[in-house]
């Protein structure tokens, strides 16, 4: 799996895993 990274806003983080 990949475990993607992603900053849609600098006071956010969300973690998208991707099988």
């Amino acid at each position: 799996w990949t475990s993607l990274v992603i900053f849609p806003n600098p006071n956010l983080l969300i973690e998208i895993t991707v099988t």
